[in-house]
């Protein structure tokens, strides 16, 4: 097939998944829905979803998980936002996970519904590499789900923003697409223009922490007028260091804002 040809069937296939999106099978196994619902899951998944609960880092909310767990402990759901109020457990670690004990953290805090593993970490995959850009809407309500169990108070929603060229070659922004359908649901102001990305980084997928600090130190860019004073609720895709997270903090505290607060759909856990 033609390079031509391949644009036209890759903007075609887009097209196909905006207008007619998958809204009656399960976001994260496909199968049909026989009772759709605004989370998008099925009876079978619901109960192998990783929530994170209460057993997190005070400030990242990195999930802590048992020696020789490969999930955290499941949480009952009964329907609607009480899923996300897991039963603190005593043999877990409470407090600071380790990057945030021995690392400066510019933001705030952090917290995530889900850590970033089996059906939930398979389901981001294809919306970040694979276009289903139509799964924005179901993930932005364990957005904000999460946000309405462990609110903060703030003035406006932005989104970590890719840097143009990375965005022309990917298409859209995943985190842009759930930050725009999560301030709908929470009608949260969402203002994109305060932050932009304005130097290109390196894929960061092999990079250590300190590694990941150089690589985007200096990478974004605040807008003064619209930060300064304010209190700023910022959307990512995934945690995995925190590294991406407390560089946007600094770089909206260095242009005035005085909270910034991260939450992000999921979380790679600490052992």
């Amino acid at each position: 097939m033609s390079r031509r040809g391949a644009r036209l069937r890759d903007f075609f296939k887009r097209c196909r998944e905006e207008i007619f999106p998958d809204r009656y099978n399960c976001i994260f196994c496909q199968k049909e829905l026989y009772t759709p619902n605004r989370l998008g899951v099925c009876d079978t998944c619901r109960p192998l979803l990783p929530y994170v609960g209460t057993a997190c880092c005070l400030k990242c909310g990195k999930p802590f998980l048992p020696e020789g767990a490969d999930s955290p402990r499941p949480v009952e759901f009964d329907g609607e936002v009480g899923y996300l109020e897991a039963v603190a457990d005593d043999d877990l670690f409470s407090g600071y996970c380790a990057m945030c004990r021995h690392n400066e953290r510019r933001f705030d805090s952090v917290r995530s519904p889900f850590a970033y593993l089996g059906i939930v970490r398979r389901a981001m995959y294809r919306f970040k590499y694979g276009n289903a850009r139509y799964l924005a809407p179901y993930f932005s309500a364990y957005l904000a789900d999460q946000y309405f169990i462990d609110p903060v108070e703030v003035d406006f929603v932005v989104s970590v923003p890719l840097h143009p060229k990375r965005r022309r070659e990917r298409g859209y922004n995943q985190a842009h697409l759930m930050a725009e359908a999560f301030a709908e649901r929470t009608r949260l102001a969402y203002l994109p223009e305060a932050l932009v990305k304005v130097k290109p980084t390196e894929s960061q997928t092999k990079l250590s922490f300190n590694e990941r600090q150089q690589n985007l130190a200096g990478a974004f860019a605040a807008d003064r007028d619209l930060v300064a004073g304010k209190s700023i609720l910022v959307i990512d895709d995934v945690l995995t260091t925190g590294a991406t997270m407390s560089e946007v903090a600094a770089t909206l505290k260095k242009a005035g804002a005085v909270r910034v607060y991260g939450l992000t759909l999921a979380n790679v856990p600490e052992h």
